[in-house]
């Protein structure tokens, strides 16, 4: 929004919250009731160390696409550990025909769980982020998402509860659509709990929102 309009809007709001709440504390503790502390790591070679040991690739119809593990040393904003460079090499006009996974999760229904990561890609474009069933009938486990990737890398997080998880039986994939421009994708992490809230001190210094 233009300056003047997002200046009327950030008044507004904030007198909303001082109104509702009355001191900052009191906010984060009402937004953060709900949040669980995060448990361990589920993921396996979260961070591609192990080439792509632990990860499935999916290639149905006529689609294929490469994939392998590389160095991120000397780039903007690298994430830490290695990164999974995925390549199409043939797309077929089939949005799930190409996916990544790590498969066999035990998910406890009901249960908060969070899922991160950093991706870009060398265009800007969309990739689909799930966790669902890794049988028939393939439902989703309460998680349906979408990733916006550009050259710049970004961190995503989605925070789920999980819905109709069967043990050792939950995927969590990535759909690369159908879309030939190459994804990288890196410091992967899904840990039960998430949830919570913090407050960002945002700076504009003229040339873009920074902080």
């Amino acid at each position: 929004l233009p300056e003047h309009y997002r200046a009327i809007i950030q008044k507004g709001w904030n007198a909303f919250l001082k109104g509702k709440y009355g001191t900052t504390k009191a906010l984060l503790a009402s937004w953060n009731q709900e949040a669980k502390p995060y448990g361990a790591e589920l993921l396996r070679n979260r961070r591609f160390e192990e080439g792509t040991l632990g990860w499935s690739r999916e290639q149905q119809g006529s689609t294929s696409y490469a994939w392998a593990s590389e160095s991120a040393a000397g780039q903007t904003n690298a994430p830490e550990g290695r990164v999974l460079h995925l390549s199409a090499l043939k797309t077929d006009g089939t949005n799930w025909h190409m996916q990544l996974h790590q498969t066999g999760q035990n998910l406890k229904e009901g249960e908060m769980y969070t899922l991160t990561f950093a991706a870009r890609s060398d265009q800007d474009r969309a990739v689909g982020v799930n966790a669902r069933l890794d049988q028939d009938p393939w439902s989703f486990v309460g998680l349906d998402g979408a990733a916006s990737l550009g050259p710049a890398w970004k961190r995503f997080s989605f925070t789920f509860i999980a819905h109709g998880a069967v043990e050792n039986n939950v995927r969590i994939s990535w759909m690369l659509r159908d879309n030939g421009a190459d994804v990288y994708l890196a410091d992967v992490s899904l840990k039960p709990g998430g949830g919570g809230v913090a407050l960002v001190r945002v700076i504009d210094n003229g040339e873009g929102i920074e902080g």
